[in-house]
């Protein structure tokens, strides 16, 4: 789904887009 692709972005970029 989209949601784990999103979630590879959130662990390269260190979790920035989350905050």
């Amino acid at each position: 789904t989209n949601a784990d692709q999103w979630k590879i972005v959130f662990y390269i970029s260190g979790g920035i887009y989350f905050l």
